[in-house]
């Protein structure tokens, strides 16, 4: 999904990680500015293509019901898909177009960033807006990952939280860094895995995702991955976690 913050062409969201930090964050930021190497090869294109324009107004889309969400959305409110295609090492789905309230962070530690836009988002649904409002929870916590060109490798990364297709006037943010965003209709490639993630399993599956990909000639962004977190770190059993890539 994409999106742009003003003007700045970021390419798009996040959602992030609840859980629990891991010490390997070297080797996180490592990956991300290897990732293009490590991938299949040809099947890329540059990350200019795909830039799209955040926007801190909502376009107002018209949604589905979300009734019918899948198991692994615990009940809270989720971005409504449809699977267009299923091998045994990911699934294709067509998401329809969606609001989410977004913030971004910049760095080398996937960890550390994550608790920091997580509080920010958090602390929105908790009332840090300009109605005072509480907010109930959706999934998921979306977590754009995109690394930076130079030799520190200091990647960005773009947390949102679903704004729920049930809240029609959300109020403001607060916090002048929190915004909101719209990403449009458009297909995303999914590889799913479960229990506690940490660092090394998100670049594992990213890995095997984006060779997946390649091996079937599916052409997708090469600049950036998302991790998708649905489960409460008190959840112990069934765990669900995704990574993505956004078709081209």
């Amino acid at each position: 999904m994409h999106l742009i913050i003003e003007d700045l062409p970021i390419k798009i969201k996040a959602s992030a990680s609840r859980e629990h930090a891991s010490s390997s964050n070297m080797w996180f930021s490592a990956f991300t500015c290897l990732s293009a190497l490590i991938m299949a090869p040809g099947i890329f294109a540059t990350s200019n293509i795909l830039h799209s324009t955040l926007v801190r107004r909502f376009q107002h889309p018209v949604f589905p019901p979300t009734d019918n969400a899948p198991a692994f959305c615990n009940k809270l409110d989720c971005p409504v898909f449809t699977v267009v295609n299923k091998t045994e090492d990911y699934e294709e789905r067509q998401y329809v177009a969606s609001n989410w309230v977004t913030t971004n962070e910049q760095g080398v530690d996937y960890a550390t960033a994550s608790r920091v836009m997580f509080k920010k988002l958090y602390d929105y649904i908790d009332g840090t807006n300009v109605k005072h409002m509480k907010i109930k929870m959706t999934n998921p916590v979306l977590v754009q990952v995109e690394a930076g060109p130079g030799p520190a490798c200091k990647s960005n990364f773009t947390q949102s939280f679903f704004v729920s297709t049930s809240m029609k006037d959300p109020p403001q943010p607060s916090d002048k860094t929190v915004f909101f965003s719209s990403f449009p209709s458009q297909k995303v490639f999914v590889r799913t895995f479960d229990g506690f993630a940490t660092e090394p399993d998100w670049v594992k599956n990213a890995e095997a995702l984006g060779k997946a990909l390649g091996r079937d000639s599916r052409s997708f962004v090469q600049s950036s991955f998302f991790t998708a977190e649905y489960d409460s770190p008190f959840k112990v059993l069934n765990r669900h976690n995704e990574v993505w890539y956004i078709a081209m």
